[in-house]
């Protein structure tokens, strides 16, 4: 099955992953330049609204930083979450593809 073998503590950063992708991919889910704009979240906001403990979202920013493409890892803090999501080449579809890899490697 393919959720064999997860532990409770990676079913927690799954339940968080899934909920920031439901935030993120609904049409007028996302935004750039702001935390949080007319309902629409940034994936850093999504991070802090999806985890309920700080420990948990370090542990989700660590599950989506694997999942950024290689140059931003040495980037990688909430900063860098937020270049990657204020980037102007970046898109709805890009953090929901983001999102998603790191989904699958829980």
């Amino acid at each position: 099955m393919p959720f064999d073998g997860l532990t409770p503590e990676r079913t927690v950063e799954l339940e968080a992953l899934l909920q920031m992708r439901e935030m993120l991919a609904k049409p007028g889910g996302w935004c750039q330049g702001a935390a949080y704009r007319d309902g629409a979240n940034c994936l850093v906001q999504a991070v802090v609204r999806a985890a309920t403990t700080p420990e948990l979202a370090f542990e989700v920013q660590n599950r989506l930083k694997s999942a950024l493409p290689r140059f931003w890892w040495g980037r990688f803090t909430y900063n860098g979450l937020i270049a990657y999501n204020d980037r102007p080449s970046t898109t709805q579809a890009d953090v929901v593809a983001l999102i998603d890899r790191a989904i699958g490697a829980c």
